[in-house]
């Protein structure tokens, strides 16, 4: 079936029947960034339920403006950028980790990161490992012949192999996640306790895994700040109850249930790069430039609409704050 397609003036005449106020620069910034990707996106926090459920169809609050929808757009795009330069560094530093590690015991022959004896013996992760060396000999295969990589290539064309640190400039967050959950378990421990002495293999993983998640959303460009809504309509994924939820004093409704905040959204997020940057004092996340950003919404937009991001990202003033002075 086609969807018919609407053009610019037809798109304007769809906003203002829905309570949209419009001027002259409107159909310019639906042309700079497309009506679906604006609008369908960054929505929420300007509806009217109400009345939108009387109609049946969308209706924006009173005094709503196309320029403020592009604020909120505008903000999470800048969120983006700062969160994807925190998981980009952490990324970094995993690889380097995971490498010097198994380069240590196994060598730097790269059948060595190619042979399932090199990883976990467990026999119900075997499937898993056999996937992960599907995709390592894949990447490899790609890097060489249909997407040439100087670094592969070299490395293929002198020696006849790629040294795991070379494959790492090349492997995707996912998949180096993958590569520490099935490494073997003092291993894991290892590399867990270098990057910070407090945190457990086990929680490693569930963070590199819901730090993949929230750097694809990233690197692609996708709406981020909704992060706790959009991943239920898949699968809900948590990181684990730290000792941080409890200093941050988050609320939490009962025995086995998980916090308000701080788990699902992207104040997760941040506690999971706190854990990594706790033991950095080279590099910091700019706590007070996000909150900052936040509150540039209530004076731009609305305190409505700032109240609605802090609530559906648990980036609240006072968790902020705590988190910044926290040490991990």
């Amino acid at each position: 079936m086609n969807i018919p397609a609407t053009t610019i003036q037809e798109q304007l005449s769809i906003l203002k029947n829905r309570n949209v106020r419009l001027d002259e620069n409107s159909a310019g910034i639906l042309l700079q960034y497309g009506y679906y990707n604006l609008i369908n996106g960054y929505k929420d926090a300007f509806i009217d339920k109400k009345r939108s459920n009387l109609r049946h169809s969308d209706f924006y609050t009173e005094g709503t403006t196309l320029e403020q929808i592009v604020t909120l757009y505008l903000f999470d795009a800048n969120l983006r950028r700062n969160v994807l330069n925190c998981v980009t560094i952490i990324e970094t530093q995993m690889k380097s980790l995971i490498s010097l590690h198994f380069s240590s015991r196994f060598g730097t022959n790269h059948w060595n990161y190619l042979r399932p004896n090199s990883f976990t013996r467990s026999p119900k992760e075997r499937q898993h490992v056999n996937s992960l060396l599907y995709k390592l000999n894949k990447c490899i295969k790609t890097f060489s012949t249909r997407k040439p990589h100087p670094a592969i290539c070299h490395f293929i064309k002198k020696y006849n192999q790629v040294p795991l640190w070379v494959l790492n400039t090349v492997i995707s967050f996912g998949t180096m996640a993958n590569f520490y959950d099935l490494l073997p378990d003092d291993m894991k421990k290892d590399i867990a306790h270098t990057v910070n002495p407090k945190l457990a293999p086990k929680t490693l993983s569930s963070i590199l895994y819901y730090l993949t998640d929230i750097r694809n959303k990233c690197a692609h460009n996708n709406r981020l700040y909704t992060h706790k809504i959009d991943q239920r309509s898949t699968r809900v994924a948590t990181i684990p109850q730290l000792d941080i939820h409890k200093q941050l004093n988050l609320p939490i409704s009962g025995p086995g249930a998980i916090y308000t905040y701080g788990q699902d959204d992207i104040l997760a997020a941040l506690i999971c790069i706190a854990v990594f940057f706790g033991q950095n004092h080279v590099y910091q996340v700019n706590y007070e430039g996000i909150d900052s950003s936040l509150a540039f919404l209530s004076e731009n937009i609305s305190p409505s609409v700032e109240s609605f991001v802090r609530d559906i990202t648990g980036l609240k003033h006072k968790y902020i704050t705590k988190l910044e002075d926290i040490s991990i």
